[in-house]
């Protein structure tokens, strides 16, 4: 006539313990359990005769939300032709990190060109981590960085760096040549 499921935070249904009736209905949505976090449920049922044990338990772990999007990275010079870029990856253990790309943008003169992936790190965060990498870049191109972050539940781009102008390249193919008037041209 009627059926219970109890949830707890630990196996031994000693901690967290929320206990719900399903009515006669044989399932039941569990509602504003935390994100990525591990719970366990078991049930029991009720007839003329009284409430039967508690089955046994089973665990399962709630899906994490989204990652936070990244800061703004900052970048330094570190010679004509590296640059490095360091930001802070944003997680928590409701939104852990599992990937971290770098991406560049590069103006072609007239547009950004598309975000590209120039670095990437797998692991697992779950607190604020710093992250630097140090890139190639070439003479006279203008550059744009940010992060990008994933987990289970997706993922999330932070904002731009400012802009860089890399060095101009000296200059090639110059030559001196004698006038008609004796000078050097």
């Amino acid at each position: 006539s009627e059926y219970e499921v109890q949830r707890a935070s630990n196996s031994g249904f000693t901690s967290g313990v929320v206990t719900t009736s399903a009515g006669t209905g044989t399932s039941l949505m569990l509602t504003g359990l935390a994100a990525n976090s591990g719970f366990y449920v078991r049930v029991r049922a009720r007839n003329s005769v009284g409430w039967s044990g508690w089955s046994l338990g089973a665990g399962f772990t709630t899906a994490p939300l989204a990652p936070s999007a990244p800061g703004t990275p900052s970048v330094a010079r570190v010679s004509d032709v590296q640059h490095t870029v360091t930001g802070t990856v944003v997680a928590s253990t409701a939104r852990p990190v599992t990937r971290v790309e770098l991406q560049q943008a590069v103006w072609d003169g007239s547009a950004w060109g598309a975000w590209a992936t120039v670095s990437t790190v797998s692991g697992s965060w779950t607190a604020n981590t710093a992250r630097s990498v140090t890139v190639a870049t070439v003479a006279d191109a203008v550059y744009m960085w940010r992060w990008r972050v994933t987990n289970a539940a997706g993922a999330a781009e932070g904002s731009a760096s400012a802009t860089v102008r890399t060095t101009p390249a000296a200059p090639t193919g110059v030559a001196a040549e004698k006038g008609a008037g004796g000078e050097i041209v």
